[in-house]
This record gives C-alpha cells, structure tokens and sequence, in this order.
C-alpha cells in the first residue's frame, strides 16, 4: 500500500515542480495560460532586479549551474517565439551578411552585432548610397523585451533605428560618410530619444557604446567612376613627383661627374673652369657647337660665327679651304653677335 503513496506523491511532485535549463548569458520567460509568472537568467555576475532590469552585482557562478526549479502547475511553460536576424560571417573567405530564422526559447543577453542595410540614403551633398550597418543590441530586461517591443525584436529595433540614421546620413556628405568611425557616430546619435527613451526604457533593449559603424558602403556608379578618375589621377602625380625625384637625384650625380672631370682637364690643360665645363659637356653630347654659315663666309672681321647650343643636333660644317687656326676660337655670344653686324 505505501508503495501506492509514494508513487502518487513522486507524480504530483512531478506535476507541481517544474525544471529548465538555462544556457549561460541567457533568459527563458515562464508563462501560464498566457500571462509571464517567471524570468529566470543565467550570466555570472548579472542577476534580475525588482522591475526585471538585468545588472551587473558580482554573485558567483552558481555551483547548480543552469538548473532551475519552481512550483507551479502542469500548465506551465517555456516561452518560445521566431527570431529573424542578419549576422556578418566568414563566407568563402569573405565577411558576408549572413539570414538567420530560429525558433527560441530564451534571450540573448549578451551583445551581439546585427546587419542592416539602408538602402538609397540620400547625403548632404545630394547621393544616394546603399549603406550596411552593424549595431550592437542585448536585452536588458527580457519581459519588456519579448513582452513591450513589436514582435521579433531584433528586426524591430533596428527598423526603429531606420529614420535615425537617415536623418544622421542626410547632414553628411559622401565623403564624410566615407570617413565616419565608430567614435563619432555614436557622438553624434548615442543620445537620441530613439535609443535611450523608445528601445532602451521602453523595450528592454540596449545598444552600448560606440556599437553603430558602417559595414560597407555600395557607391552610385557615378561616384565611382569620378573616385576612379580621381584616384587615377592621384597614382599618376605620385608617379610624375617619383620620377622628378629620381631625376634631380641623377642631375646631381652628372653635376658631381662633370664638375670632378672638369677638374681634371683644368688640371691637365691649364683652361679656365669654364672652358673645362664646356670641353666635358660637348665630350658628353650635352653641347654641340654649331657653324652659322652666311654666303660662304665663316668668319666676319676674324670672329668665328659660333653658337654654343643645349640641343641635339647633326654637326654640320662646310669644309674649309683656309688653314686651319692653332688659336682656340672665341665663342660669340648671338646677342654679342647682332651688335657687331650692326656696327660693320
């Protein structure tokens, strides 16, 4: 007979005291006939307060871990409800947006970064990119989240934040949005009634310090053809400086060569350094000396017509009955040389 009984007290035990697990740095909502009756978390260090809120105390780490246990009725259960989300994963190689949809019993407490993307936002400076956008959301309170915010709450808070971030976009140009960080955005937006009234005191959730950044940014074509252009033009200026300072590097290697062979004939023939210079650069092929030839005539008064040119030309001269001077000619500046025909 008392076998009897103990049966029928381990069945009603069993019908009145309810179990669940709950996974580490998350909650399960337990419902009755519809209506919440317990939250239960598991986050070391994080318990709930008296209005639910979840905060950081410092408790250890329960030795039952997970388990918990109440009593209740046969009608008891563990909330469950779709989530749909966007994750950025490693696709390939390759970061990629990646869709999620899930039937949960429980909460992320813990944060997590979400996709979003914009698409069409229109800037300050009058375009229209398509913008991706990673935010950071963690339930704060699991009854107002599953229970006060629109139904699946993770797409909910970020449509919530649409608006918000058009708004923030339209007072940027493109090239400012190109450059935004982390830091300013939230300096800029961290404070609006959106994130600290509407999602975080109203729909248990919240988006922590500098959580909102740019993904990616898909450009309007002409924008990308003018960035092309412009970066093109940007390579080719770097290229054209690259070249000048190769150039002047090797300028000043001739320079050196020229000066120290010029030295050398001074030394040798006993001329002037401006004679030395000259006998090295026409050696080289850097000055050519050319022959003017008016009528026959290749001196006028006895000054040898000759113009000491930088330029690369044929040496031409007329070949010349007339024995052929030991003295070295004067060269005759043009200048020097237009006065003197005026003079004759």
């Amino acid at each position: 007979m008392w076998l009897v009984w103990i049966v029928v007290l381990i069945c009603i035990f069993f019908s009145f005291v309810r179990f669940t697990i709950v996974r580490e740095g998350t909650a399960k909502v337990i419902t009755r006939f519809g209506g919440v009756v317990k939250v239960f978390i598991q986050w070391t260090g994080y318990n709930l307060t008296s209005n639910g809120d979840v905060v950081f105390t410092g408790a250890k780490r329960p030795w039952y871990g997970g388990l918990r246990a109440w009593i209740g009725t046969p009608f008891d259960r563990v909330y469950k409800y779709k989530l749909r989300w966007h994750s950025i994963e490693e696709v390939e190689g390759k970061r990629k947006p990646v869709f999620h949809e899930k039937i949960k019993d429980c909460v992320e407490l813990r944060p997590d970064r979400y996709w979003r993307r914009s698409i069409q936002v229109e800037t300050k400076d009058g375009m229209f990119p398509d913008i991706e956008w990673l935010i950071g959301l963690r339930c704060i309170n699991p009854e107002k989240t599953l229970y006060r915010s629109p139904h699946n709450w993770v797409e909910n808070a970020l449509t919530q934040l649409e608006p918000l971030l058009r708004r923030y976009v339209y007072t940027k140009t493109l090239e400012e949005i190109l450059d935004l960080t982390r830091e300013q955005i939230w300096q800029d937006i961290g404070r609006d009634r959106a994130i600290t009234e509407v999602l975080r005191n109203e729909w248990g959730i919240q988006i922590d310090e500098k959580e909102i950044g740019i993904f990616n940014i898909k450009l309007p074509p002409t924008y990308q053809e003018a960035l092309a252009r412009k970066k093109q033009m940007e390579l080719e200026m770097k290229a054209k400086v690259e070249r000048e300072k190769i150039e002047r590097r090797a300028e000043r290697y001739e320079l050196r060569h020229v000066m120290k062979r010029a030295a050398e004939i001074r030394d040798i023939v006993r001329l002037s350094p401006e004679d030395a210079i000259e006998v090295v650069q026409t050696e080289r092929g850097k000055v050519i000396k050319r022959i003017i030839e008016y009528k026959g005539l290749e001196k006028i008064g006895g000054f040898p017509l000759i113009i000491i040119s930088g330029e690369e030309v044929s040496k031409t001269k007329r070949p010349s009955t007339k024995k052929k001077s030991s003295k070295r000619a004067k060269l005759l500046d043009p200048e020097e040389f237009m006065e003197y025909l005026k003079r004759i």
